[in-house]
């Protein structure tokens, strides 16, 4: 399997909503930025890389949209990933002085959605516009917040360490995916970190800070033994963030990710709620991005929801 990922750009509202297709002169099509991703790379780099790649576009990335697979030379079967990103003016400013005419890509064009899918040069792609059209983002106007739950990364083991709990580090395997999970994160925009005060936490979220340039904030609500005291506590000061908007990325403990993916969820409603509560079972390392959506009207939509974990020893 052939495995791929890009990106779907759009910019403004309604019926002066545009899409951005590119032009490839060896195929003479019309497609999305997209493209093969390279060994060890998460998809959502490779929708990131290639978006810059191909339009010269850095920007994070929003609510993921759909899968497509098909099959290409020798019948290899192929299986692409999208994303979507909303594109404001100074970054397609910043986009100009990068992006150069090349034989991959001879020009990008904006075109109203409308006439993006007749443009567009393969059924695939008509489907997957369909998809993004038919939810809310170039529908209607909202407020995005990305929540990013994470689960710290591999600690020494209880029955190893005796010591303090909440002192209880990460092993060298668990120092390696915090250093990993700077880069994994990077496609997604939250700069806000709130994490449990327990070290194995706050060395997890460490390298994302550095790369940050940010200090976590510590929210003692987010340790095992506090919300075991107070779980109420808990869940309020979740909320309170949620519905400031603050994009925000959460590192906790498993036997606390439940009540966080609960109360994110009990934002939108019991059904969002029923598809987050799955995520609390990640792994040591593993973290949920939830793309929420805000109305005028102050109710919330939950966009989209996807789990990530890096590869578990045997």
């Amino acid at each position: 399997m052939i495995l791929a990922a890009g990106v779907l750009c759009w910019r403004g509202i309604g019926p002066q909503a545009e899409v951005l297709l590119v032009n490839r002169p060896k195929r003479d099509d019309w497609s999305f930025p997209k493209g093969k991703t390279e060994p060890g790379e998460l998809l959502a780099a490779t929708a990131t890389r290639e978006l810059e790649e191909e339009t010269g576009l850095r920007c994070p990335l929003g609510p993921y949209v759909s899968q497509v697979e098909y099959e290409v030379h020798g019948n290899r079967p192929k299986r692409v990933h999208y994303w979507s990103a909303q594109i404001d003016e100074s970054q397609w400013a910043a986009a100009e002085n990068r992006f150069q005419s090349s034989k991959e890509i001879s020009s990008r064009q904006w075109m109203p959605w409308r006439v993006a899918f007749e443009r567009l040069t393969y059924p695939r792609d008509r489907a997957l516009l369909a998809q993004m059209v038919a939810c809310p983002l170039l529908r209607e106007r909202l407020r995005f917040t990305e929540l990013v739950v994470l689960r710290h990364a591999k600690a020494v083991s209880r029955g190893d360490w005796t010591g303090d709990d909440a002192d209880r580090p990460l092993t060298g395997r668990g120092m390696a995916q915090s250093t990993a999970l700077a880069d994994w994160l990077a496609p997604w925009g939250p700069t806000e970190i709130v994490t449990s005060p327990w070290t194995r936490c706050r060395q997890t979220v460490a390298p994302r800070a550095q790369a940050l340039g940010t200090d976590p904030e510590v929210l003692e609500s987010l340790s095992e033994d506090q919300y075991a005291a107070d779980p109420l506590r808990t869940e309020r000061e979740i909320a309170e963030r949620v519905t400031a908007g603050r994009s925000t990325l959460f590192c906790s403990h498993r036997p606390v990710l439940p009540a966080v993916l609960s109360t994110i969820g009990g934002q939108v409603g019991e059904a969002a709620r029923g598809r987050l509560l799955p995520h609390a079972g990640m792994a040591v390392g593993g973290f949920a991005v939830i793309q929420l959506g805000q109305r005028a009207d102050g109710s919330w939509l939950l966009l989209s929801h996807e789990l990530h974990e890096p590869e578990q020893e045997n």
